[in-house]
């Protein structure tokens, strides 16, 4: 017996009018062909006390949300009362809503963002698909489900911008929709919910499409990363090097070299400091590895702490990965092997080009030896910390010399 079923069953002895539904990103997943990883559940046909009766507890009590938990084979399992929503003020929080037996699923499905999350499945593994969301599935298509209510929520315009991520192209009706939502919507949105969709897009092989989406939705990008317009009409550098792209085309590139969602976000700050170049020098880009302008980024201070110690070392150290001496090269990885994020500036000074990938990454493992593998125990014995740092540097020098067949 399905899960649903079971769910079906479990509300039914309380009241018989009961229907349950599987929802949202789990028969998104079934349809293509990926193993869900949460069960979201909708019940039609009953009220708040039903689905206490039945044994369900609030998610949280506080919450306008009618959300339950039941426990069915041991999964907690959340199930919410189906619902519509009408829009009352400003930002994604300010809605009124309607909720109880009168409610349809059809109804329900109908105020949520994209066809691809509208589809139920019922109790009989059937699909409610009322709007099309399996065919948009199939076809890799982002549609709005209702537009009067896709614009009053700034939210599902980033959504949007993160299922360009999982490889879905937004119909030009919906990016047009998308467009007329004004700025107020998108600062009355805390930023951490732009952060949420923006590293679980990061998480995905086409992250690129996150940035390219955002671009083309002028009002949020102007509230959460304006920097992408500079990013987009500024050389990326002499034509010899870059060819005619922009930094932004560029940026994509190497973005697109990564398979880390850290590196991947560094890689689209790793050449930030060209938008600052004076026009007068351009199309060089002298420096632009000593900018911190990512501090300055609206989001940036709102990301976890290893991704900001991956961007501020990749920002910095990208360029001169590629021309210092041993000696300081080994002492860049010192730092990044420290930090944690070694594996992410090689990774994007390679895709960036014009480096020997094969001697940074002999160079950061001689960086990473202890004084045992190096075999000078003996030579710092006893010596003052100076002293010990000197000879430590001098046998990875030696020894990456070795390896490095120098």
């Amino acid at each position: 017996m399905n899960i649903v079923k079971k769910l079906e069953i479990i509300i039914q002895k309380v009241n018989k009018n009961a229907r349950a539904y599987l929802v949202g990103g789990a028969v998104r997943d079934m349809i293509a062909n990926i193993p869900p990883k949460d069960h979201d559940f909708v019940v039609t046909g009953v009220t708040k006390e039903d689905l206490i009766a039945a044994g369900g507890t609030f998610v949280d009590p506080k919450s306008a949300f009618p959300v339950f938990l039941f426990d069915i084979d041991g999964e907690q399992c959340e199930v919410a009362i189906a619902r519509t929503e009408k829009k009352v003020g400003t930002g994604h929080r300010a809605f009124e809503l309607t909720f109880g037996p009168e409610v349809t699923i059809e109804e329900d499905l109908f105020r949520r963002d994209f066809t691809i999350n509208a589809i139920a499945m019922n109790s009989n593994g059937e699909f409610v698909d009322p709007y099309g969301g399996v065919n948009d599935i199939k076809n890799r298509i982002l549609r709005i489900v209702n537009p009067k209510a896709f614009i009053e929520d700034p939210l599902r315009v980033i959504r949007l911008c993160r299922f360009a991520a999982y490889g879905y192209e937004p119909s030009k009706e919906t990016l047009e929709i998308a467009r007329q939502i004004p700025e107020t919507e998108f600062e009355a949105l805390p930023i951490e919910r732009f952060v949420n969709e923006f590293l679980k897009a990061a998480k995905k092989e086409h992250f690129s499409k996150f940035i390219i989406t955002l671009l083309a939705i002028p009002n949020a990008m102007k509230v959460y990363f304006p920097e992408l317009k500079k990013m987009a009409t500024t050389v990326a550098g002499p034509v010899k090097y870059h060819g005619y792209d922009s930094v932004l085309d560029h940026t994509i590139k190497v973005i697109n070299a990564q398979h880390d969602p850290i590196a991947r976000i560094a890689a689209l700050f790793h050449d930030i400091g060209k938008i600052e170049t004076p026009e007068d020098i351009l199309p060089h880009h002298y420096g632009h590895d000593k900018t911190n302008i990512y501090e300055n980024i609206k989001f940036y201070n709102k990301l976890p702490n290893n991704y900001k110690k991956a961007i501020q070392d990749v920002v910095h150290e990208h360029m001169r990965v590629k021309k210092v001496k041993l000696s300081k090269l080994i002492r860049i990885f010192e730092m990044t092997n420290r930090n944690g994020t070694t594996e992410v500036l090689i990774s994007i000074a390679v895709a960036d080009g014009y480096c020997n990938e094969e001697k940074l990454r002999t160079v950061a493992k001689v960086a990473a030896m202890k004084a045992k593998e190096l075999g000078i125990v003996d030579k710092i014995r006893g010596k003052k910390s100076d002293i010990i740092k000197q000879i430590i540097l001098d046998a990875k020098i030696k020894k990456a010399k070795e390896m490095l067949n120098e």
